[in-house]
């Protein structure tokens, strides 16, 4: 069966050259990276991130850093390397699924919004990879 995409997300906007990737979230969990430079319509790489279906993701503008949420409420945070996924850690207390979320420009800051929400939270990437990096807690 052929996955449905679902969420999608490019990064840089308005670069060219090898730092451009775009990755597509499907009903089935997965996420494809794809290097449009080369104009292959085949994914770089697609990694089985969720058991349900991706609900939202966001890239950081330098495509190194991939977050992705899914229906049950997973977060997951990536290492975007050589084109393919490095799990870095999950959060799975979240109980209300993510529908949106974006890094800020500059990477520092996560603002994501969850079903039924009306204010948008703000998770401070710096201290969250610090935290986690000094507790191994949640990481793969």
């Amino acid at each position: 069966m052929e996955a449905t995409i679902l969420v999608m997300e490019s990064w840089p906007p308005q670069r060219t050259g090898p730092e451009i990737l775009a990755a597509t979230g499907t009903l089935q969990g997965q996420i494809e990276l794809y290097n449009p430079q080369p104009a292959i319509n085949a994914p770089a790489s697609v990694t089985e991130a969720h058991a349900r279906e991706i609900t939202a993701m966001s890239m950081t503008a330098d495509c190194q850093m991939l977050v992705s949420a899914s229906g049950d409420g997973e977060l997951k945070f990536w290492r975007v390397h050589n084109e393919r996924l490095e799990l870095l850690f999950e959060m799975n207390s979240v109980k209300t699924p993510v529908v949106q979320m974006n890094f800020s420009d500059d990477g520092q800051y996560l603002y994501l919004l969850r079903k039924g929400e009306r204010d948008v939270r703000r998770i401070d990437w710096n201290q969250m990879e610090s935290l986690f990096s000094s507790s191994r807690i949640g990481w793969r």
